[in-house]
C-alpha cells in the first residue's frame, strides 16, 4: 500500500476523479450541478481533518509542507 507520498488524502482524490469522469461521460446540468456542490463539500471536510490531523500529530505539519492535498504537484 502507498505511503503517502504523492497526496494526503488519496480518498478524497479518487472520489473527485470518479465525479469527474462522471461528468466527462454525460455532462447533464445535475452531474455538473452536484460536482460543483461536491468540490466545497470536500474542500470544508479536509479543511477540518487537517486540523484534527494536525492536533494530533505533532509531524503531520512537517509532512503536509511536502505533499500536496489531493492532486499531486497541483494542490
Amino acid at each position: 500500500m502507498g505511503n503517502g507520498r504523492w497526496v494526503r488524502h488519496p480518498m478524497y482524490a479518487s472520489v473527485l476523479l470518479a465525479a469527474i469522469g462522471a461528468v466527462m461521460l454525460d455532462a447533464t446540468s445535475l452531474r455538473i450541478g452536484a460536482f460543483l456542490l461536491l468540490l466545497p463539500t470536500l474542500y470544508g471536510k479536509l479543511s477540518v481533518e487537517e486540523e484534527l490531523l494536525r492536533e494530533a500529530y505533532p509531524g503531520y505539519a512537517e509532512y503536509a509542507s511536502r505533499t500536496k492535498r489531493v492532486v499531486p504537484g497541483v494542490w
